[in-house]
């Protein structure tokens, strides 16, 4: 048998993070994140005084997404230490793929985000099919989005083929009614979900 020899991964020094994000009321675990050597403007890892200031590059996953320079201080510091990774953690409320095909072909685009967001919030976990979709998508995103990161030919793919056909249906779904912008909005479940597992299978052949 021949055996597929996986690249070596580089590995990142920054810091690794665990902070309160104000999630922790609503049952939530706090939040881990990892941010680069590059990226970091100020620290202080001493115990009781642990602050750490850095830069949120353009088109990165964060908490809010639209913050350019983020400031923890100790009070919202679980944890902060040295560490090594490759990359950004994919919170469960981005959309991981989408994020991450947009990041990889241009600029983080917070409109379409937003769409995506909106029609699985208020539409897609409003049934059993979609809730199922919707939780398997949530499990397979993180990691398939930091692949998508390192795969800009097949983000680009992933993108003009599935993301964008999606996004025009949405819009034009919101100008229907009724049955006809019920069957818009099963399309793009059906058409997202093909576009998701197309990229799982790229994945799961490539890592």
């Amino acid at each position: 048998m021949f055996f597929k020899k996986k690249k070596p991964v580089k590995l990142v020094p920054g810091w690794r993070l665990d902070a309160r994000t104000g999630n922790e009321e609503n049952g939530q675990k706090p939040d881990r994140y990892f941010i680069p050597d590059q990226h970091v403007l100020e620290v202080n890892n001493t115990p009781g005084q642990e602050f750490i200031r850095f830069r949120v590059p353009s088109g990165s996953v964060t908490w809010d997404g639209q913050t350019t320079i983020c400031e923890i201080e100790s009070g919202n510091i679980l944890h902060l230490e040295r560490s090594k990774d490759t990359g950004y953690k994919f919170t469960r409320d981005e959309c991981a793929i989408t994020t991450a095909v947009t990041t990889q072909t241009g600029t983080r685009d917070e409109a379409l985000l937003d769409r995506f967001r909106q029609y699985r919030h208020q539409w897609l976990e409003s049934n059993r099919g979609g809730k199922f979709l919707s939780e398997l998508y949530s499990q397979w995103g993180p990691p398939i989005a930091k692949w998508l990161q390192t795969a800009p030919r097949f983000s680009s793919f992933i993108r003009r083929t599935f993301i964008n056909p999606c996004e025009s249906l949405l819009r034009w779904s919101d100008r229907k009614s009724g049955i006809v912008a019920t069957f818009a909005k099963v399309l793009v479940m059906c058409w997202y979900a093909a576009g998701t597992c197309t990229a799982k299978l790229a994945y799961e052949v490539r890592r």
